[in-house]
């Protein structure tokens, strides 16, 4: 009632000025919640998104390791040599079809350095692969890995063909 008391004795001026004060404080604040609301959804977006880079070690060198196929794919000059060995990178198996697909159109790599990445027969068959295709590596180091001898008679097999160009 004393609201209704207030507005009865204001004229219609000073009614109209308090209704749009009230409304534009009411705008306010439905704008504060708002935000609010909006920085507690943004909060927990990347909360979550940390936890999965936390919880996902591998995350970090995903993203590097499409970065490098990318400038791979565009020849980039700067990558003539190329080194995967063990504290440069590791290698997972995932990456090897990835990496010998790319490396097989590739016309600038031409030391590439796989040391001690515990590739297997797979690799070496994709190493073939590989090798059939690209015409400029003229150094590929294997150390220390486990190619057993299916891997290697596929690698041979591939660097045959080579030889007789060469020869």
């Amino acid at each position: 009632h004393t609201s209704q008391k207030l507005l009865a004795v204001l004229d219609v001026g000073k009614k109209t000025e308090l209704v749009a004060n009230l409304r534009a404080q009411r705008e306010l604040e439905a704008k504060q919640i708002a935000e609010i609301r909006e920085k507690r959804l943004r909060d927990a977006a990347q909360k979550e998104l940390r936890s999965r880079i936390i919880h996902d070690p591998n995350k970090e060198q995903d993203q590097k390791f499409k970065d490098l196929l990318l400038r791979l794919i565009r020849d980039d000059e700067a990558l003539s040599t190329l080194s995967f060995a063990v504290g440069a990178w590791w290698l997972r198996a995932k990456d090897m079809g990835s990496l010998c697909e790319t490396l097989s159109i590739n016309r600038v790599v031409r030391d590439l350095d796989l040391v001690g990445n515990g590739l297997g027969p797979d690799s070496g068959t994709l190493l073939s692969g590989m090798l059939q295709g690209n015409k400029t590596l003229t150094t590929l180091n294997l150390g220390g890995n486990k190619m057993a001898n299916s891997g290697a008679a596929s690698l041979a097999a591939a660097l045959r063909p080579l030889q007789k160009e060469e020869g």
